[in-house]
């Protein structure tokens, strides 16, 4: 009726559209009125035509929700989001994109990217977005390293053509990640896996890892001599076949390692005296995940050892020579009494200096030097 009396006063066509309830269901219209001249008597005549637009309206509504949709999606993810026409001009962007402007996306729209973000910026995509439009080829997934005001950062960026209904390029759309937290987390890990293997390789232990099934998983540290080739290319293999040549019973020791027990040995190996210790691998649960080992290179120890009881057993001559000689000087004219003194002297030192070399040769596991191997012999004075 307004649309009625509307025409009626202006005697303009009026347009309106509205809904009904039609047998239970809803209905739009579209209606207009439109004044048609004068009847007799002077009343003013009303043409009013209703055009049923019930599916037009229901494909708006569709249409609006699916772009509410899109926005809602497109702001709320934290990728840059945006299109381009082939002028360079923003034509779509969303919040995360525009927050790199210090903007919002609407007043992105119909500008220029050198008028909203740094030239050094603008120059790190330029060239990209032009073979994208002129060769109409997407870029998927590529890196770049992008300087802006905050400094430069990594990105991982995906461009793709823009059509119209009849396939000609118009523009692109563009899809970026900032990315420069992984890479410096990526950049870290491997700096530190640098720094381990450089330990590694700098002291005299190998650290390996074996797999439930006996496989090895990591073989490094400074031995390659030792096994007579590159560690790296023993990885992926049995560590019985590995290994068994040169470490008997290994087998033995892997399946008691996987039970649970702490075990080791001591070998000599090329000319080498290697400590070997087994111990169980547990993953976060507590479960058995294999074991993990260190071979450690004790030889110098063990040479030390030998010197430093080669050392005691001249501190104890040393003694008994100046102990000889004061007893000498102090009292030459009894060279008897001299004599059964120094031999009742001489067997208690003999006898205790051989006890001790005893336990200093059988706690460092030794076997005899072959230079030095026979058995101790008696004073004769003592049998």
């Amino acid at each position: 009726m307004d649309a009625i009396r509307q025409t009626v006063a202006t005697g303009y066509t009026q347009q309106v559209e509205y809904q009904l309830e039609v047998a239970q269901a809803t209905k739009w219209y579209d209606g207009r009125t439109a004044l048609m001249g004068r009847a007799d008597g002077g009343k003013q005549l009303i043409v009013y035509i209703a055009r049923d637009i019930t599916d037009r309206k229901v494909a708006e509504f569709r249409l609006r929700r699916e772009r509410n949709l899109l926005r809602t999606l497109i702001d709320h993810v934290p990728d840059y989001i945006f299109v381009k026409d082939r002028s360079d001009r923003f034509v779509a962007s969303n919040l995360a994109h525009a927050a790199v402007a210090r903007s919002v996306p609407a007043d992105l729209i119909g500008r220029e990217a050198c008028e909203v973000f740094d030239p050094d910026f603008v120059e790190s995509f330029h060239a990209d977005d032009a073979v994208v439009m002129a060769r109409g080829t997407a870029i998927i997934s590529e890196e770049r390293v992008m300087h802006d005001q905050a400094g430069s950062h990594w990105t991982l960026t995906t461009k793709v053509p823009f059509r119209s209904d009849e396939g000609e390029v118009i523009g692109l759309i563009g899809i970026a990640r900032d990315i420069t937290a992984r890479k410096q987390a990526i950049e870290a890990l491997r700096a530190s896996e640098e720094h381990l293997q450089m330990v590694i390789k700098s002291n005299p232990v190998i650290l390996f890892e074996v797999d439930p099934q006996g496989v090895l998983k990591f073989l490094q540290g400074r031995g390659s001599q030792l096994v007579g080739q590159d560690m790296p290319a023993l990885v992926g293999l049995s560590i019985v076949d590995a290994f068994e040549p040169l470490i008997p019973n290994i087998r033995g020791y892997f399946q008691r390692a996987l039970s649970g027990e702490e075990t080791g040995t001591v070998l000599n190996i090329a000319n080498r005296i290697l400590d070997i210790r087994y111990s169980t691998l547990q993953n976060k649960t507590g479960e058995n995940n294999g074991i993990i080992g260190v071979v450690t290179d004790i030889t110098e120890r063990i040479r030390a050892d030998r010197l430093q009881i080669e050392l005691e057993k001249e501190q104890e001559i040393i003694h008994l020579k100046e102990q000889l000689i004061s007893t000498i000087s102090h009292d030459f004219r009894t060279p008897l009494s001299i004599i059964k003194m120094n031999v009742t002297m001489l067997e208690t030192y003999a006898e205790r200096f051989f006890r001790r070399a005893a336990r200093h040769t059988d706690s460092a596991d030794l076997s005899p030097d072959p230079a030095d191997g026979r058995a101790p012999r008696r004073c004769p004075h003592a049998e």
